[in-house]
C-alpha cells in the first residue's frame, strides 16, 4: 500500500477514550462542548463501574500525537498480516513497554476510501509481536 488518508474528527475521540462505556447523556457530538464548557467532569464518573476500564485510554492519549504528530512509530500492521482480527482492523499502530501494549486501531470507510480511528485500549500482553510489519516511511498533513 503506497499511502492512505487517515480521517480524523474531534468527536472520535468519544469512543477512542471509552467514554462510551460510562453510559452518560452525551454523545460523539455533544462531548466536546460539554468538556470545554466544564460541563463534563472526568472526577463525576469515578463511582461508574467502567471508570476504571477507561483511565488507561486516557492516559495514554498521547500515542495518537506519537503517531500522527512525531511520527515516533516507524512501522504498522496492515490487515493482510493479522490472523486474529475480531474488530476487522484495517491498520494497527501499537508501542509496547514491557508491562503493557497501547494500541491504535483504524478502520477503512469504504465509502470514502480513507481509514478512521476505532480503538484505542491498552493490553497487559503482546499480541502483535507476532505479525508481519509494513515501514511507515512518511506521514503527511493535507
Amino acid at each position: 500500500m503506497p499511502f492512505f488518508l487517515v480521517s480524523f474528527t474531534l468527536n472520535d475521540l468519544f469512543h477512542l477514550l471509552g467514554i462510551h462505556k460510562l453510559k452518560t447523556d452525551y454523545r460523539a457530538s455533544t462531548w466536546i462542548e460539554a468538556v470545554t464548557s466544564d460541563k463534563f467532569l472526568l472526577e463525576h464518573y469515578k463511582k461508574h463501574q467502567n471508570y476504571f476500564d477507561i483511565i488507561p485510554r486516557i492516559q495514554n492519549y498521547e500515542f495518537l500525537y506519537e503517531i500522527f504528530y512525531a511520527a515516533k512509530l516507524k512501522v504498522c500492521i496492515l490487515e493482510k498480516d493479522l490472523s486474529r482480527n475480531t474488530m476487522k482492523l484495517s491498520v494497527v499502530f501499537y508501542k509496547y513497554d514491557k508491562k503493557k501494549t497501547v494500541v491504535i486501531g483504524l478502520k477503512k470507510d469504504k465509502k470514502r476510501g480513507y481509514f478512521i480511528p476505532a480503538t484505542l485500549h491498552v493490553n497487559r500482553n503482546n499480541p502483535y509481536k507476532k505479525y508481519g510489519q509494513t515501514v511507515v516511511t512518511a506521514i503527511s498533513w493535507i
